[in-house]
């Protein structure tokens, strides 16, 4: 006899849900809906690596970061917080204060609301600006410890205020009230998948390339091919612009790693799981707009006996490792009851 699966309430959404996690959180067992853990662990990886990371996690942060306001751009909730956050560095070192944020303020959501959340993100806080009643915003914990550890250099503080602006984002994306941002799940969760998959391969810095006939080396795919092309023309049997003819007669001289090739139909896949209907965007926004994309490199995609692959930065490689150490802290057994 068949027998259904039971439903149970979420922890953090208050909903009901069949896709249940069994966690640790907040000092008791909880069940979460595989969404709203997804958002949990996504935020406390974050905000862990910028706490207690060094200046290379804090890289890795920020560029995951950037691609996730490249992913929601468009979303007011996400306008409103970068308007708040960019209005503020602007200014610094002098105070922002907070009748000519008002003053300025264009968004249909409330600033308190906005000031709220970067308050409790340890962002940016309300004060009484010395010898005078009127309210600024000054560094919270968070963002005055990051500006304390960090050097003063103009490159670092723009890393600060995007990684800063992006963890609000996240924390919005972890608040059940908020409307959730589909393509975010979409990605993390096909990059999951792409770690995991043991067909998935390393995506290195190319520093040039070797013929595999006569062992010379060029610092370019155009020159070698022209090699082939002149000195090897007898020697070859296949039409040397396909790539898996290429690497048949070429081998890459390899630097440091940049990322994973990540296959297609993985964000396919996942992008249907969460409702992601605009697919054609979804891609322009990881491929054109440079979501995920490695920042150095040259090739994006490639193809390798009839799948697609996308290269997905390191970056996200790392702090989806982080996310997964974080789970196995929090999650006692976990399960899709």
């Amino acid at each position: 006899m068949y027998r259904r699966r039971p439903y149970f309430k979420c922890y953090f959404c208050g909903k009901y849900s069949k896709n249940i996690v069994l966690a640790y959180i907040d000092g008791a067992e909880r069940y979460v809906c595989t969404r709203c853990f997804l958002s949990y662990i996504l935020h406390e990886a974050i905000k862990e690596m910028l706490k207690y990371g060094d200046e290379e996690d804090l890289k890795h942060v920020v560029r995951v970061l950037e691609g996730i306001n490249d992913l929601v751009e468009d979303n007011p909730l996400a306008q409103s917080i970068r308007f708040v956050i960019d209005e503020w560095a602007q200014k610094y070192p002098k105070p922002l204060y907070i009748d000519e944020l008002e003053r300025k303020w264009g968004y249909k959501f409330k600033l308190d609301k906005i000031l709220e959340y970067l308050s409790s993100e340890e962002i940016l806080t309300k004060s009484k600006f010395l010898g005078s009643d009127r309210l600024i915003l000054s560094p919270g914990n968070m963002l005055r410890n990051l500006l304390r550890r960090f050097p003063s250099s103009k490159g670092f503080f723009r890393d600060i205020v995007k990684a800063v602006t992006g963890l609000a984002v996240v924390r919005y994306l972890a608040d059940p009230k908020t409307r959730k941002f589909r393509m975010i799940y979409a990605t993390l969760q096909a990059l999951a998948a792409c770690i995991d998959d043991p067909d998935s391969e390393p995506y290195y810095e190319v520093k040039g390339y070797r013929c595999r006939i006569c062992n010379n080396a060029f610092s370019s795919k155009t020159e070698i091919k022209l090699h082939i092309l002149k000195q090897h023309p007898y020697e070859i049997n296949c039409d040397i612009d396909d790539n898996e003819c290429f690497l048949k007669y070429v081998s890459e001289i390899t630097g440091r790693q940049l990322g994973i090739w990540c296959k297609h139909r993985l964000f396919i896949e996942k992008a249907s799981v969460y409702g992601v209907r605009a697919i054609n965007r979804y891609f322009r926004y990881l491929l054109t707009k440079g979501a995920i994309i490695p920042v150095e490199g040259e090739e994006i995609v490639v193809e390798r006996k009839g799948d697609k692959y996308i290269a997905a930065d390191i970056a996200w490689g790392r702090v989806r490792e982080r996310m997964k150490q974080l789970e196995r802290q929090v999650i006692r057994g976990r399960r899709v009851i």
